[in-house]
């Protein structure tokens, strides 16, 4: 009997250090698990911070989109603005020196009906010589031109 109730002692000795060693894996593995849990947890708070910045920068991203395409309708429409106004500067310009030549005119008719000394006409009037004279000038202008 004796040597049962030793070895019942001894298998209870060894039970309790296999007890003892499982306890301590289980502790470990509990560390583990709560190191493993800790470093997850850290994972999801910084991927869920990139989430949210990429959120952000997408809208941003798009508010950049939306404000270069108006303006680009804007740039258009400024160009097409500017084209129509130097269109009517020039015909304004053009107007304007139609009536200046035609006030010219007819400030000069005025002034030649009125038979005032020293107007004779038109410039391109005044121009005019006869064909003989003509050679002549144009004889002269070479000339001049060779020296």
């Amino acid at each position: 009997m004796e040597i049962k109730k030793r070895k019942i002692e001894e298998e209870t000795i060894q039970n309790n250090i296999q007890k003892d060693e499982i306890l301590s894996q289980i502790e470990s593995l509990d560390l583990e698990k709560q190191k493993l849990f800790q470093g997850n947890q850290r994972k999801k708070e910084t991927s869920d911070t990139k989430n949210k910045n990429l959120a952000s920068n997408s809208a941003e991203i798009n508010s950049l989109k939306n404000e270069i395409d108006l303006l680009i309708k804007t740039k258009s429409r400024l160009n097409n603005e500017q084209l129509r106004l130097e269109k009517d500067l020039s015909r304004f310009e053009s107007r304007k020196e139609a009536l200046n030549e035609s006030r010219g005119s007819y400030a000069l008719r005025i002034l030649l009906e009125a038979g005032l000394e020293g107007i004779h006409g038109y410039v391109a009037q005044l121009g005019e010589v006869s064909e003989k004279n003509q050679k002549q000038l144009k004889f002269l202008k070479r000339r001049k031109r060779e020296d």
